[in-house]
Parts: C-alpha cells; sequence; structure tokens
C-alpha cells in the first residue's frame, strides 16, 4: 500500500497500516465477488495456454501442496538445512518446474534476479550432459534476470522465453543454441544495436524463426525493425511494438499527458498505470479470466475494466462529467485493432466514486508557514502566477519551479553564488574562474541551477528546516523540491523517484481540500491531508492533487530524491 505516516520503516513498521487498508479493500471486494477472500492468483493467457497443454501453474499462481512432483524448492528433493550460519533462515533455491516428459523446464515468475543451470533439477538416473541435451524448451519469463550463463549446455533448445526481465543485452551465449527457432525477448530494455541483440550471434542460427521484442522501449520504431530483418534473412518474423501505430489506434491512452487528464474520472484515475498491471486488475480484483494481448488491446482491456467498475458502482452513472478526456487518437486515423472487446467512449466521462480513507500529515508551526509563504508570495510575484515558461509542463499547474539540492553540485554553487552577487559587470572573470587550473568546465544547464537555487535559496532553507523537524533522515536525503503554485489534478507516478516523499501545502484554500489522493487499492483510494502539514506519500504509485476552489491560494512544496539507492515501494 502506497500511504505512509511518520518515522516508520516502510517494510516492518506500516504493517498495521498496510493490513488495514488491505482488510478496507477486501471487505468492499466482497461484497460484490463473495468469492474473491483473496485476491485471485496473478494468472495470464499464457498460464491458461500452458495448462491446457499439461504444463503446470508458475508457482505465484498455485497453492504449493508439500506432495507435489513438480514443485521442488531444494536440490535434493528432501528436507535441507536452511538456516544460515547466524542462524537465520535462509530462501530455498527455486528450482525449474519440469514437464512430464522432460523435455520443457520453466522457472516463470520466481522472483529471480541470478540463474544458475542447478536449479534445473536433474533426475538421479540421469546424467547432467544427457537430461539437459533433451530440453527443449526454457522459460525464464517474469524475473528480474541481466543474465542467463550456461546455455551453451542446452544443445537441443528451440525455444527461450526471456519475457518481462531486466535484460539489457541477449545472453552472449545464445550462439551456442543452434536448434533454437523461438525467442521470446518481449518487454526487456533491449535497444535495436548489434551489441544489445548479440546480431552476430543471431545470424548464426539456421532455424531462427520468430524473435519477438514487444514492448522494448527502445525498438519502438519501424526503422528500427527493417535493420533487425536485414540483419537476420533467415528470420521469418520478428515482432516489435511500433509506438506510433499503438498510439493511433482509438482508446489507447487520454491526454498526451497528466496536465490534459480530468481527475475527477475514472479513466484518468487508472490512465498512468501499465497495461499490464490493468490486465492484472481484472484478474485478481474482479475475478475474470486473462486477457490474451493478441485479442485484447489496451483499449479494450480499459473498457472491460471501466465496465466492472461500473458495474460495482463504483461509477456515477448519473453524473456523467461534460468535460471529457481527449483521447490522443481523436485527431488521428483510425486504424485496424485487434481488440475482440470493442472501445467504449463513453466510459471515460464516468466520475469515480471509490472508497476514501482520510489521513492527516504532522502539523507543521505557523510561524514557519508564514515565513515560507512571504518568500513564495515573493516568487510568484517576480514570475507570475500564470508562468508559460513555468517547468515540468506535463503537469498542471499555474507556476512550477525545481530547486537542486546545494549538495549535489557544491562547486558549480558556489560560482553561481558568486555570479548573483556580482553586480559590477564582470561575469566573464565569473567564469572564467569555472575553469581556473584547467578543471572540468561546469554545465551550462547545472549552472543554471545553481543560479535559480542561489536566487531563491531562502525558500529552500526554510522548507528544509521544517522538514528537519519531522523526518532528520529524509532530509538528508532529500535531493530535490517542486515547488508549486497552482496545482491541481494531474493523475500520475513518478517514476524516476528511488524513494516516497514529502507533501506540504499553505494558502488561503479552504481545510479539507487540495490534498493528495493516493491509489492505495483497485477500490481505495488514501487521501493524505497536506495543508499546512507534512505528509510523506509514495509517489511512484498513481496519485493526484485533490479538488480545492480555483479562487483560492495554494502553494505546494513536493520534496523528494532521485540518484540514491532505491527503496522498495511499501507493502
Amino acid at each position: 500500500m502506497p500511504i505512509m505516516e511518520l518515522e516508520i520503516s516502510l517494510a516492518e513498521e506500516y504493517a498495521h497500516v498496510a493490513k488495514a487498508l488491505e482488510e478496507m479493500e477486501t471487505q468492499v471486494r466482497i461484497q460484490h465477488i463473495p468469492s474473491l477472500e483473496e485476491r485471485a492468483p496473478p494468472l495470464e493467457a499464457d498460464d491458461l495456454k500452458q495448462e491446457e497443454l499439461g504444463f503446470p501453474l508458475p508457482v505465484s499462481c498455485v497453492k504449493i501442496k508439500e506432495d507435489d512432483e513438480n514443485i521442488i524448492m531444494d536440490d535434493s528433493g528432501g528436507d535441507v538445512d536452511n538456516d544460515n550460519d547466524n542462524g537465520e533462515k535462509k530462501q530455498p533455491m527455486a528450482l525449474a518446474i519440469i514437464s512430464k516428459d522432460g523435455t520443457e523446464a520453466s522457472l516463470k515468475r520466481r522472483k529471480l534476479k541470478t540463474f544458475s543451470m542447478t536449479q534445473i533439477q536433474i533426475p538421479r538416473e540421469q546424467s547432467l550432459t544427457s537430461f539437459l541435451s533433451q530440453l527443449t524448451y526454457l522459460n525464464v519469463s517474469q524475473n528480474e534476470l541481466m543474465d542467463l550463463p550456461g546455455l551453451s549446455s542446452l544443445p537441443n533448445l528451440t525455444t527461450l522465453n526471456l519475457e518481462r526481465n531486466w535484460f539489457n543485452t541477449l545472453p552472449s551465449e545464445i550462439g551456442h543454441l543452434h536448434q533454437l527457432q523461438t525467442l521470446n525477448a518481449s518487454r526487456n530494455f533491449l535497444r535495436p544495436n548489434a551489441s544489445s541483440l548479440q546480431l552476430t550471434y543471431l545470424q548464426t542460427l539456421p532455424h531462427l524463426t520468430l524473435i519477438d521484442l514487444l514492448y522494448n522501449q527502445k525498438c519502438g520504431r519501424l526503422h528500427h525493425r527493417t535493420h533487425v530483418q536485414s540483419q537476420l534473412p533467415q528470420v521469418q518474423t520478428i515482432k516489435m511494438t511500433l509506438w506510433e501505430e499503438v498510439g493511433n489506434v482509438p482508446g489507447t491512452y487520454v491526454g498526451s499527458s497528466a496536465a490534459e487528464r480530468n481527475p475527477l474520472l475514472l479513466r484518468s484515475q487508472l490512465e498512468p498505470l501499465g497495461t499490464v498491471a490493468l490486465r492484472r486488475r481484472l484478474v485478481q480484483d474482479f475475478g475474470q479470466r486473462p486477457t490474451d494481448a493478441a485479442e485484447v488491446d489496451r483499449a479494450g482491456v480499459m473498457s472491460r475494466l471501466l465496465e466492472a467498475y461500473t458495474n460495482e458502482g463504483w461509477v456515477d452513472k448519473n453524473n456523467y462529467c461534460e468535460s471529457e478526456n481527449k483521447s490522443k487518437s481523436d485527431t488521428a486515423a483510425t486504424t485496424t485493432t485487434t481488440t475482440t472487446t470493442p472501445y467504449v467512449k463513453g466510459l471515460d466521462t464516468g466520475i469515480a466514486k471509490r472508497k476514501r480513507v482520510h489521513l492527516e500529515g504532522t502539523p507543521v508551526p505557523q510561524t514557519k508557514i508564514d515565513e515560507l509563504l512571504i518568500e513564495l508570495r515573493g516568487w510568484t510575484a517576480r514570475t507570475g502566477k500564470l508562468n508559460k515558461n513555468r517547468e515540468r509542463p506535463s503537469i498542471q499547474a499555474s507556476n512550477y519551479m525545481i530547486l537542486r539540492s546545494p549538495k549535489l553540485d557544491e562547486g558549480v554553487t558556489a560560482v553561481a553564488a558568486n555570479i548573483c552577487t556580482n553586480t559590477s559587470g564582470e561575469g566573464n572573470g565569473s567564469s572564467s574562474a569555472m575553469n581556473k587550473g584547467g578543471s572540468t568546465r561546469a554545465s551550462r544547464r547545472a549552472v543554471r541551477k545553481a543560479k535559480k537555487l542561489e536566487q531563491y535559496r531562502k525558500i529552500w532553507d526554510l522548507a528544509m528546516d521544517a522538514l528537519h523537524d519531522v523526518d532528520e533522515v529524509f532530509a538528508e536525503r532529500c535531493t530535490e523540491i517542486a515547488v508549486t503554485f497552482g496545482f491541481t489534478g494531474s493523475p500520475h507516478r513518478d517514476k524516476q523517484n528511488c524513494g516516497p516523499f514529502y507533501g506540504f501545502a499553505m494558502g488561503d484554500f479552504p481545510g479539507g481540500q487540495g490534498g493528495i489522493c493516493v491509489e492505495a487499492s483497485a477500490r481505495v483510494v488514501a487521501v493524505m491531508n497536506t495543508k499546512n502539514r507534512l505528509g510523506r506519500v509514495d509517489g511512484r504509485y498513481v496519485h493526484w492533487v485533490d479538488s480545492y476552489d480555483k479562487d483560492c491560494e495554494r502553494y505546494s512544496l513536493i520534496y523528494y530524491e532521485t540518484g540514491n539507492d532505491y527503496i522498495t515501494p511499501g507493502p
């Protein structure tokens, strides 16, 4: 769950908050779907296809029985010592599920970060070489793998599934798989060049007929596909997601950015979620069968999900919003879509009625609020309450500025301070000082950021002083502060953040308005009151600013961190 109170760790001490929100979600879910006392397993269309073929489901999709012959969690098949030298419990080795005929092995969805051939269980009556040579299918999809050592020991492999991992380069040993026919490397981080795709090795595989590179973000142009096809003439089918075509399918997305989405609409609140997350929600939270990406595209999945919400009463059917989101495809030429579920545009305009739970941030002393307001009003007096040159235009705000921690560019900040205080026209001398002694020239961009910080240093110092009173540890980690005026709506996720953020709002807008809304679960939205308060929220979940009187004044400070050690999102 995304909402966190103060001075409590994400994983442990917030368990009671996560449990309370989970119980709330469960209560409202079973009112409509009594059979879903627990969220359904994260089944996908491929899982059902594999089950129909007699291949076991992934471990995460079934309840493991101790006598299950297909699922083995240690390399001996029996009891093992799961204590380490410190007496702590060790995670058992995740071993592959082997098909009955011994030709297929699956480690799908096992939370793996590393791979070893020892994870493929070898029957006692067979030698290692003999067993590995009979494998024709290996599935390591939906893990966190970046390499696959040992592939050369699988000489008869015909199908390799690397889908949804962290590969930015295909395994180098792939050139040893001379019988390989199908390679699924979709949903990774591959690039359309020879080193990332190991084109030199793939050219040596005479039987390779299909390569799936769908949803690799950097492999999304027509000329990318053309280039790969020219390098691999033996491959009959190369699948790539051409992003321009996807964007032209009616109903795929609404609004080219968060600023163009109406936050009252349920469609807007769901839009920041990826297509995989939307498919999963249909299965896990609404009990529907998995949808096949080849048959139901994002627009079709969204329509099904909005219909499911509407049927449960989470959309105000009698109060559709007249101001609709603008679909990115509204002005584009109509293209053919593979979805079997028609896109229903009317569902886009339904106002969300999801259950809300309200939380309170930690109060900030009024004296500190008053000091900050003086500086913030000075900022908008200089730049304008409506600034067309504001930073981050993808967010709906009248004015928006990012201040960067002076710790990040201490040398540049010192130079910028000299420039800002130099009123005698000696700017060139300051510039030359940057290069004194042949030191590395600071980028113009870094200098601009440092100059901006020096100009508004009092805002930074006052803001950090308020944060130090609440959370000294986070105050040391904070790398940037977004300073805003008139921030409204804008459902989005902060994917670049490496941890939660703090929000702090002030002005004459009414109390109880303008809080930070965060999607806590499928049916529950948590609203953090940040007026004259500091509230901690995980912006890597979908969030937006709640409605408030637009004739009133609302300034906000968002303290966040990028570039530090990544903190796993809360439970």
